[in-house]
Order: structure tokens, then C-alpha cells, then sequence
């Protein structure tokens, strides 16, 4: 058995790159990819979304006040209006609205993360200039 130093796999991997990157792409590394879609707003020098600007209205100075009746409200509201498809977003929002009636901010803001966790990227590239 031959041992191999280090400068030798350096080389070898050097090579094998370098063989690697210019070979010819497979056909299946070739499929379209759907761009996303161009929205009028919520991105740098776009004015704020529908929903962007109600949550920066509504829910962020009532989670940033630790305002539990506020929060309430706003997750009420939020939790009234879910997108088709998004199948826990109701339940998320009207379990931190019930947290927030109990006076649990922290559990309130949790929900909030966890719906953002959940459907915060979905809804911008799919929705994100719908009504709210």
C-alpha cells in the first residue's frame, strides 16, 4: 500500500476540479428556471405592500409597546384574513391573539415568529401585493 503526502491529494483535487468545471453541463442542470415574480412593491425604493404596510401600522408599534389589547386586535385581524394554502396561518394568529388577551406577550410575539417562520417567504414571492 502506498501512502500518499498531502501536496500529492492537493494535486489530485486540483486536477479534479479543475477536469470537473469544464466539463459539458448535463442536460437536466439545463431546465428553466421560473423568475420570480417582478412586484411594484416591498423591495428597496418600492413603495411598502399591502400587508407590509398594515403589519408596519398595526401589529409593530403594538409588539414593540408590549401592548396586549393591541395585539389582540391586530392578530384577530390578521388571523381573518388568511391566504388560500397557508393552512396554519389562522391558527398561529388566533393562538397569539388568545395569548394576548391573557395579558402573554411573549407568547403573542412568538406567534408571530412562528408564522414568519412558516409563511413569510412563501407570501412575498407568491402574494405579497394581494389586498390585506
Amino acid at each position: 500500500m502506498t501512502r500518499l503526502h498531502i501536496s500529492s491529494l492537493v494535486v489530485i483535487g486540483a486536477v479534479t476540479t479543475l477536469l470537473t468545471s469544464r466539463a459539458p453541463a448535463a442536460e437536466s442542470d439545463l431546465a428553466p428556471v421560473a423568475p420570480s415574480k417582478d412586484y411594484a412593491c416591498g423591495d428597496k425604493g418600492k413603495p411598502p405592500c399591502p400587508m407590509q404596510a398594515w403589519m408596519k401600522a398595526n401589529m409593530a408599534p403594538a409588539a414593540a409597546n408590549g401592548d396586549p389589547d393591541a395585539l389582540a386586535k391586530a392578530l384577530d385581524y390578521v388571523s381573518s384574513h388568511s391566504p388560500p394554502g397557508f393552512t396554519e396561518w389562522s391558527k398561529i394568529a388566533k393562538g397569539g391573539a388568545d395569548a394576548a388577551r391573557k395579558k402573554d406577550v411573549d407568547a403573542a410575539k412568538k406567534s408571530c415568529k412562528t408564522c414568519h417562520d412558516q409563511y413569510k417567504a412563501k407570501y412575498k414571492e407568491e402574494m405579497r401585493d394581494r389586498a390585506f
